[in-house]
């Protein structure tokens, strides 16, 4: 089986599509990425006690790649400065990252540049797969999101708070609302919204054999919802690393093993391996920080999912993994809000479950609960 349901052609896609399709085009990725290629990234040190100054490329030059082990320039420096307080025979202390303070300088470019980029990586897409600008609906995030409130140990998308934002980002949105159709989703998240579009195609297509919607996004939660999906990641050479869409159905799906250790996949197959080791992109955490280290992860997800042969058998094995991970039957935590939560494995696969699944219709009550009926495991 290929690793991706890709369409074997741009002709194959044609005849999938209706005449009249409209294209739902993940825009936030996107504008970020234009805004950020168009500004240069340095940050300044500065030592605490001398008020010397230092400006570096990044926090990496400066102090390393490690957590908590110092290393870089600070590391280098530390060395130099012991061999002199050797030789002057002078006490010697070591220089943490505690001993400086780190400032973050953005320096953009003309904002046309940005602009520029971002109309050509848009078009590019749009070229690529004989979409016409005007039968595009660009898509931006905007206010609203459910999934914030769920009572997780660390908040959802949290570890995104500290992420420095490009400075032409506000201009490289209205840019792509005011020229690419580009509609502010407020009250859901945008991957929601377009994996109802993506499945509302899908419906179309099982009704009519074409498909009246295709979705254009590089985010992988779209790859767990039936319908016609193209991730226009590029290569370092800037080439499409799929240059066809995938058409995902609802079988099963299918999942494998990447060469850097870590799972893809599409269906219901993916979507299983992210209730069971989350996204760290996204800060879900399905058992990291409850149970001990070095107990699961990617392979051995992999290895618990990929035998199974149909939807009852993935959530058994899931459920399963629950309880293992879980053996009394309650999963304790204090919660992002200082809460102190003692709930059981259900609850808890239910708070995972409401963070992974993508909606596909508006107001969808699916529920971890609602599944399990469904499939025959809860009577």
């Amino acid at each position: 089986m290929r690793d991706y349901p890709l369409l074997t052609s741009i002709e194959e896609l044609k005849d999938l599509l209706e005449p009249d399709a409209k294209v739902y085009y993940d825009f936030d990725q996107v504008a970020y990425q234009a805004a950020a290629s168009c500004e240069k990234r340095t940050i300044e040190v500065t030592h605490k006690a001398s008020g010397h100054k230092k400006e570096f490329k990044t926090r990496t030059e400066f102090w390393g790649r490690q957590k908590k082990a110092v290393g870089g320039w600070l590391k280098a420096e530390n060395a130099n400065r012991e061999a002199r307080c050797k030789k002057a025979g002078k006490e010697f202390t070591p220089w943490t990252r505690d001993d400086f303070d780190v400032l973050d300088i953005q320096t953009p470019e003309p904002v046309e540049n940005c602009l520029h980029t971002l109309k050509c990586k848009a078009n590019a897409v749009l070229n690529h797969l004989g979409i016409p600008v005007e039968r595009c609906i660009g898509v931006l995030g905007g206010e609203g999101n459910f999934r914030l409130d769920l009572p997780m140990p660390e908040q959802y998308k949290a570890n995104r708070a500290d992420m420095l934002r490009p400075l032409m980002l506000p201009d490289a949105r209205r840019y792509l609302r005011e020229h690419f159709n580009a509609q502010v989703i407020d009250g859901m998240e945008a991957d929601d919204w377009l994996a109802i579009q993506q499945y509302s195609g899908w419906l179309h297509y099982q009704q009519t054999g074409k498909f009246d919607k295709l979705v254009i996004s590089i985010d992988k939660d779209q790859r767990q919802t039936p319908g016609l999906l193209f991730d226009p990641m590029r290569n370092d050479k800037g080439d499409f690393v799929r240059e066809t869409p995938m058409l995902i159905d609802d079988s099963i799906g299918h999942i494998f093993m990447k060469p850097n250790g870590d799972v893809g996949g599409w269906g219901q197959m993916f979507f299983h391996y992210q209730m069971l080791c989350g996204d760290t992109a996204d800060n879900i955490k399905p058992y990291q920080g409850l149970i001990a280290k070095g107990r699961f992860g990617d392979a051995s997800a992999f290895q618990l999912l990929s035998v199974c042969e149909s939807e009852l058998e993935l959530w058994e094995a899931t459920i399963q993994q629950y309880k293992e991970w879980f053996p009394d039957g309650r999963v304790k935590y204090t919660d992002f809000n200082g809460i102190d939560r003692d709930i059981s494995v259900g609850q808890w696969m239910g708070v995972i479950f409401d963070a992974v699944y993508m909606k596909r219709v508006f107001n969808d009550k699916t529920s971890l609960s609602s599944t399990l009926r469904r499939v025959g495991i809860i009577k």
